[in-house]
């Protein structure tokens, strides 16, 4: 059923725009390479949220995928291998988190979510016009079923 032009459209306008929005994490500040021990220190401070919050519910999986994003970005190679020793969780975790950290539209859509961070990661992969769609007919949904 089509939607008159005086229902609410779910806030897409607002995605759109906010998907094609910089990343507020690519500032002067957040780009500038950080000492061996400053990475050591971002290691130390990020490992605990990102422990404690990715096995909760959909927005605490969100609030950890963004740490490790936030985290991944300042990170050299060696460090980064460092910090997914430290988060104990391995490296496909650590890519699916922080792929899912990287998804602007992943936190707009919370509540059409599933706990699940597989659920999220597959989400993560559709085009915006799929996740539209996917939402609209009930098959990206909290429940995680088809619909």
């Amino acid at each position: 059923m089509a939607k008159s032009n005086n229902e609410d459209d779910g806030g897409w306008d607002e995605l759109e725009r906010w998907a094609n929005e910089p990343d507020e994490t690519d500032s002067s500040n957040a780009s500038k390479p950080l000492s061996a021990s400053e990475q050591a220190a971002l290691i130390e401070e990020s490992t605990p949220k990102v422990r404690t919050f990715w096995r909760g519910s959909v927005k605490m999986i969100c609030d950890a995928a963004a740490e490790c994003a936030r985290t991944a970005k300042r990170l050299d190679a060696e460090h980064k291998k460092l910090y997914v020793k430290k988060l104990r969780f391995g490296n496909t975790v650590f890519n699916m988190l922080k792929r899912i950290g990287e998804d602007k539209r992943i936190p707009k859509n919370v509540k059409h979510l599933s706990p699940s961070i597989s659920t999220i990661y597959e989400v993560s992969h559709l085009s915006n016009e799929q996740l539209k769609l996917g939402i609209s007919e009930g098959i990206v949904n909290p429940r995680g079923d088809q619909g």
